[in-house]
């Protein structure tokens, strides 16, 4: 495992065709806020599905998303993807996931600073609408145990 000063932050952003704008602008704001290089990776629905990491089904009916597990509606490409971070991350260190539709104005490499190495999962809920509760950000200690087994969220 390289050194922790060696290290590039990685940022995955929940990415939706629908909503490539605001992907863009919270790119640029990551990288352009940033005083050490950061490494900033889109979510892509159908790379993943390729890729045979993500296998989890859905229907369309109209312009609403359904998940077939569940029969419960959801809003974006991302809305499970999410929780392949550690994965995507190769088990390896920290990794910061980004709703697309947020926009930051402070240095991400901060947030990194400030994570403690036995944390599992940080992050917050948007809590903006009662009926809608959502995890926005999370950052993920990928090389974490429970995450390698399966058991962390």
């Amino acid at each position: 495992m390289r050194d922790k000063k060696q290290m590039v932050n990685t940022v995955y952003i929940g990415y939706d065709e629908k909503e490539d704008t605001a992907y863009e602008v919270l790119k640029f704001s990551l990288e352009r806020i940033a005083t050490k290089p950061i490494r900033v990776v889109p979510i892509k629905k159908n790379l993943i599905n390729r890729m045979g990491i993500y296998t989890r089904k859905s229907n369309v009916i109209g312009e609403q998303h359904y998940d077939e597990i569940d029969g419960k509606p959801f809003s974006t490409e991302f809305s499970f993807s999410r929780f392949l971070v550690p994965a995507l991350n190769m088990y390896q260190g920290y990794a910061l996931y980004m709703d697309c539709d947020m926009y930051i104005r402070a240095d991400v490499n901060e947030l990194f600073d400030y994570v403690e190495i036995l944390t599992i999962l940080y992050g917050v809920l948007n809590i903006s609408m009662p009926q809608k509760k959502e995890l926005k950000w999370m950052v993920k200690n990928s090389n974490h145990i429970l995450e390698k087994i399966g058991l962390a969220l």
